[in-house]
C-alpha cells in the first residue's frame, strides 16, 4: 500500500503509506497537480509534487478497489467506479460530487470515446453514458459475462473489452454493432491480467503466462500464444514488449510475433510495463523500477 515517488534518475522525491494492502496490481492515476490511488480500503488524493495527502476517503465494499481497478478522468471531472454506480468526484479535492446508477452492476474500470463514458454491467450489457448529465445514450447486449477490472478499451471508433472466463468483444462505436467475439481457447476458461493492448493490427490479452494475440479486424488468431510471459504487455506502435519469467526484456513485432530484441536485465518484470515519451517504465519482482530505451 506504499506510493512512493521518483525522478528519472531514480531519486526518490517522496513516499506515503496507505491503508491499501493487500494491493495486487494496483496503480496510482496522475492528473495536472494530484495523483489518485484507490485500493481495498481508501481513495487518497495527494498533491504529485510534495506527497501530502489533501484527502483520504473510506471505502466500504461497494466501492472498494482491487486487481487494478481504479479511476478515469474525462473533462473536468474525475470518475470512481464502484459496483454499482460510477461516482463522480472533485479533481482538486478528491470528494465525491454525484452518483450515475449502472443497471445490474459492473466491476469494470471505465472506457471514455469523446465526452462518453463506456462500461458492461455483469450480464453483459454495453453502456454508453453521457458524462455530463450521467444520462444512457445508448446499449447493446454482448455475450460477455461478468468483466472484471479491465477497462473498455477504446481505438479510433472501436471498443474492445472482456468478460471474466476470457472472451473479448470487439464493438463499433459509430453504429453500434458487435464486430466480432472470441474466446481465446475454446471450452477453457481464461482470466485475462491487465487491460486489452489494442493497435492498428492486433488486440493482445494477458493471461497464466501467455499473451495471446488476435486481429483488431476479424479476431482471428495473429499469432501462437507467447509461453513464460512474466507480467501484462504493452504495445506502441508497431512493437509488443514484455518482460519473461527468465529475467529477460523483449520486444516483439506485433503483427508476426517475431522476436526484434531480446535485453537480459537478471530479475523478472512483475507490474504492468508503461510506456511514457518514448520509453518504458516497468516494474520488477526485486521492488526496482526500470527506465528502457526502446
Amino acid at each position: 500500500g506504499e506510493v512512493s515517488a521518483s525522478d528519472t534518475e531514480g531519486r526518490i522525491l517522496w513516499k506515503q503509506q496507505t491503508g491499501n494492502t493487500p494491493n495486487e496490481r494496483a496503480f496510482p492515476v496522475a492528473y495536472r497537480r494530484n495523483l489518485y490511488f484507490s485500493g481495498a480500503n481508501e481513495f487518497v488524493t495527494t498533491d504529485i509534487s510534495y506527497g501530502s495527502v489533501k484527502n483520504s476517503v473510506f471505502l466500504d465494499d461497494d466501492q472498494s478497489h482491487v486487481f487494478g481497478r481504479r479511476v478515469v478522468v474525462i473533462g473536468n471531472t474525475g470518475i470512481f467506479p464502484a459496483n454499482r454506480s460510477l461516482l463522480k468526484f472533485n479533481l482538486e479535492t478528491g470528494d465525491f460530487t454525484a452518483e450515475i446508477p449502472i443497471p445490474g452492476g459492473t466491476r469494470m474500470t471505465p472506457g471514455i470515446y469523446g465526452n462518453e463514458l463506456l462500461i458492461v454491467n455483469q450480464k453483459g450489457i454495453f453502456y454508453r453514458i453521457d458524462s455530463v448529465s450521467g444520462k444512457t445514450i445508448s446499449s447493446v447486449q454482448t455475450e460477455v459475462q461478468q468483466p472484471v477490472v479491465n477497462n473498455v478499451a477504446v481505438k479510433t471508433d472501436y471498443a474492445y473489452f472482456n468478460g471474466r472466463k476470457g472472451k473479448i468483444v470487439c464493438l463499433n462505436l459509430l453504429d453500434n454493432s458487435i464486430v466480432w467475439t472470441r474466446s481465446l481457447t475454446e471450452g477453457k476458461a481464461l482470466m485475462i491480467t491487465g487491460d486489452l493492448q489494442c493497435g492498428e493490427k492486433g488486440v493482445y490479452a494477458f493471461s497464466g503466462s501467455r499473451i495471446y494475440a488476435v486481429s483488431a479486424e476479424t479476431g482471428e488468431n495473429l499469432f501462437s500464444p507467447v509461453p513464460g510471459v512474466s507480467c501484462p504487455p504493452v504495445l506502441a506502435g508497431d512493437v509488443l514488449y514484455y518482460g519473461t519469467a527468465g529475467g529477460n526484456f523483449v520486444s516483439a513485432d506485433a503483427a508476426s510475433g517475431e522476436i526484434l530484441e531480446t535485453i537480459n536485465i537478471s530479475s523478472r518484470i512483475t507490474a504492468s510495463p508503461v510506456y511514457v515519451d518514448g520509453k518504458i517504465y516497468a516494474g520488477t519482482d526485486n521492488g526496482e523500477i526500470l527506465i528502457i530505451n526502446p
